[in-house]
């Protein structure tokens, strides 16, 4: 928890004029749902998950494709020739995810192309604070994440 940050609210921002359009409020998450909002940099998650999967004393393979999931199993072949057995399977492979398509199969709806785009962006609180424009932001107790939105 301590690379991570807890937020109060998730503010949706107009992308030109700041003001806030709406806020969740996200601090019952816990309560809700068994496990707090967490906001953590992904390669930081990555390092983290990483060193516990070793402590653990998991295999940590790499140039190894999944080209097959067996859910029943809870196993993948791997490379189109080797199956793996594990207690858990994890897909975390990304939008286009090819474990989500081959667990819904016809019903998987895909990505729909919205036009838009994203950017993610974390940096230090006190850097934001030191600047006159953005200091406003981050003037409540609650860490905020906030998220701008426009064309």
């Amino acid at each position: 928890m301590a690379a991570s940050a807890l937020p109060g609210h998730m503010n949706i921002r107009h992308g030109k004029k700041g003001h806030v359009l709406g806020s969740v409020d996200i601090r019952d998450f816990e309560s809700d749902y068994g496990a707090p909002y967490i906001l953590i940099h992904r390669p930081i998650l990555h390092n983290i998950l990483h060193k516990h999967a070793l402590n653990a004393g998991a295999e940590v393979r790499v140039n190894s494709r999944v080209t097959e999931y067996l859910f029943a199993e809870a196993s993948v072949i791997v490379n189109s020739t080797e199956r793996l057995q594990a207690d858990l399977v994890v897909a975390a492979d990304g939008i286009n995810s090819f474990a989500r398509a081959a667990l819904l199969g016809s019903a998987d709806p895909g990505t729909t192309t919205t036009g838009w785009a994203g950017y993610r962006m974390m940096c230090e609180v006190s850097r934001i604070k030191q600047n006159p424009a953005l200091a406003q932001i981050c003037t409540n107790t609650d860490l905020d994440t906030n998220l701008w939105i426009g064309p």
